[in-house]
């Protein structure tokens, strides 16, 4: 706080570090270079993303492989719409993911990105008809999950980075075909 009410300094004016301010930017640089922060995406790595829905949210990290690892590029968690959050537990995650790569396109700039999903996301999609969603739905659904050749979608089956930890009242069992 003295920095924002001292005088302005100049280019030329020394700055006197307090053993506090020595100590909170020594903090400060081991915080940014110590897991989770953030690492800067390289445009000629594919990209991985990995969603998920709880509780009326969509959580999603986008990542790409670091030294035979994941490194986090971007975090990403949003509301689902109020249509989304009254579908079934599979469509629901059809939601998720298309949210997740309209958040995620920014970043991913048409790069291969491969999709990890807790559903069998395709075949919900590939189905003739879905009773839960309207055909504008179904047809928003269809563009921007399935007519895009860099995107490809995996059924995750394991714990993904964004499901965090689940809860106990999670994870209702259903077949995603009969939905």
């Amino acid at each position: 706080s003295e920095m924002t009410h001292a005088p302005r300094l100049t280019m030329t004016d020394c700055l006197t570090w307090t053993p506090d301010g020595e100590k909170a930017f020594a903090d400060l640089k081991t915080d940014l270079m110590s897991p989770p922060a953030l690492g800067l995406s390289n445009m000629t790595k594919d990209f991985t993303l990995t969603v998920d829905k709880k509780h009326g949210f969509y959580s999603a990290v986008l990542s790409q492989t670091h030294s035979d690892c994941f490194k986090p590029v971007a975090y990403y968690s949003q509301r689902l719409t109020s249509l989304a959050r009254g579908l079934p537990a599979c469509l629901r995650a059809v939601a998720a993911a298309a949210a997740a790569i309209m958040a995620s396109a920014s970043l991913a700039c048409y790069c291969p990105l491969s999709v990890l999903v807790p559903h069998a996301v395709t075949s919900v999609l590939l189905r003739s008809k879905t009773l839960h969603c309207s055909p504008a739905s179904t047809l928003h659904y269809h563009h921007l999950l399935l007519s895009f050749p860099h995107i490809t979608f995996e059924w995750c089956t394991v714990l993904n980075p964004a499901t965090l930890l689940p809860m106990e009242d999670e994870g209702e069992s259903h077949d995603s075909l009969a939905a």
